[in-house]
């Protein structure tokens, strides 16, 4: 594979784009793409892999590119905003114009090597999992009007599901010219990383499973931690539950005050007494934790050890949650607790223990009631707090915790192996999509 840049010292495309559309965070809609910097940073340190060959790679300058290659570019945040003015509810640059579609920024010569079968695009939403029911129309419609075969199209997502939904999609609309659809759990391979280079870095280290036990044998510990910092509709409306079922004062809990305007999920909005009596334990930050003085990245990367060690159970209060997101997105918060020996519950989107199961971990389905994972949002935020209360209950934690060691260390060595040894499925349907596009 061969990946051509506009700026090559920075990896970059869509150079012209980024001078202007900044987004309202003041994140750039089009950025880097983090799957071709991975790639090639791991085809330049000489990565080898067992099920991936970086064979015939190579970096160019856009303008010494001239066929089979690929233009690839980040895409941050929602659909809606990388998207450009195409899509429904769309955003504007601060100075009220219209985000113009990607395919406007695309350079004449990247236009006409697209238009003419050279080249590729490759549109990286990995850091994040969101899904819009016209997202598939947007592609396919732009490929139409700008010519370009939408075999030409890669497009990496968070979303899990991703490639089932477009596949579905493509058969209702009885396409057979199709992109290149790879989900990919980016952060897998990040807190991985993460952990083992933590030290040289000042950073914290995942906890082992004998750090575990050692703790929770000479010290109080909790039944729980339930970390959030962000606040998203279903982060607020999982505390409401825990404090209405008296389990607050049974984990350790983050989670700075809110408002009312913050809590609409299941088509209602708390009221203003419950939202003004939630606010009362307001805020939580066990170990420094929920602070909202952290930057994104250096939360992203604590492993919050301390939290860890003192809870038997990890509720992981992913990024997304309602079933009406049409995603399955799996964040760095799921993957430190695979690195961290504690067993978890997932509070995110249904599914995701299936997700993981595909990837070679265990979960905890004989000590956990883990039916949660398939059912609808509303029954599965009920069916976790159960879980929660059964758990609670178990006279002898810490038997309980030692018994799940051969899954704790399971999950540990298969995030090292996920990470070190084996690419992600995504660089092979990558690498499968580029064989068949230009027949090598």
């Amino acid at each position: 594979m061969i990946f051509a840049f506009e700026n090559i010292s920075k990896q970059e495309n869509f150079v012209e784009s980024t001078k202007v559309e900044k987004l309202p965070d003041g994140f750039m809609r089009l950025q880097v793409c983090p799957t071709a910097s991975t790639m090639i940073r791991y085809w330049r340190t000489g990565q080898e892999f067992e099920n991936f060959e970086f064979k015939d790679f190579d970096v160019v300058r856009a303008y010494h590119a001239k066929d089979k290659y690929i233009i690839s570019t980040g895409v941050n945040h929602s659909p809606e905003q990388w998207v450009g003015k195409i899509a429904k509810n769309y955003w504007m640059r601060d100075d009220g114009i219209e985000f113009k579609s990607i395919f406007e920024w695309l350079s004449p010569k990247y236009m006409k090597d697209l238009q003419e079968g050279r080249a590729m695009l490759m549109l990286d939403q990995s850091h994040e999992g969101y899904q819009r029911s016209w997202l598939w129309n947007y592609f396919h419609d732009e490929c139409t009007k700008y010519n370009i075969n939408p075999k030409a199209i890669i497009y990496i997502t968070g979303n899990g599901e991703a490639d089932k939904q477009y596949q579905t999609w493509c058969n209702t609309h009885n396409l057979q010219n199709r992109m290149c659809v790879a989900p990919l759990f980016h952060f897998e391979n990040m807190i991985y990383t993460t952990h083992e280079f933590g030290n040289f870095r000042g950073l914290d280290v995942a906890p082992t499973f004998e750090e575990n036990v050692e703790y929770k044998t000479n010290n109080k510990t909790w039944t729980y931690n339930l970390l959030q910092k962000r606040q998203r509709s279903h982060r607020l409306w999982i505390y409401k539950r825990i404090v209405e079922e008296g389990l607050l004062d049974k984990g350790l809990c983050s989670m700075q005050p809110f408002i009312q305007y913050n809590t609409y999920m299941f088509g209602n909005f708390m009221t203003e007494e419950e939202v003004e009596e939630l606010n009362k334990y307001l805020p939580l930050e066990p170990n420094g934790e929920g602070k909202n003085n952290f930057s994104d990245l250096i939360y992203i990367q604590k492993f919050n050890k301390d939290t860890v060690l003192q809870s038997y159970l990890s509720i992981v209060s992913e990024a997304s949650f309602n079933d009406e997101d049409l995603t399955c997105f799996i964040s760095e918060k799921t993957f430190k607790a695979l690195a961290s020996h504690t067993p978890f519950m997932i509070y995110g989107n249904r599914n995701s223990l299936q997700h993981l199961k595909d990837m070679g971990y265990e979960t905890f389905g004989d000590f956990i009631d883990e039916s949660y994972d398939t059912m609808a949002d509303k029954e599965r935020l009920e069916k976790i707090i159960d879980n929660i209360k059964q758990i609670d209950k178990i006279e002898n934690k810490l038997a309980w915790y030692k018994d799940m060691k051969p899954i704790l260390e399971h999950n540990f060595w298969t995030l090292k192996r996920n990470s070190r040894d084996l690419a992600p499925q995504a660089y092979i349907k990558i690498q499968n999509a580029w064989r068949e596009y230009f027949n090598v």
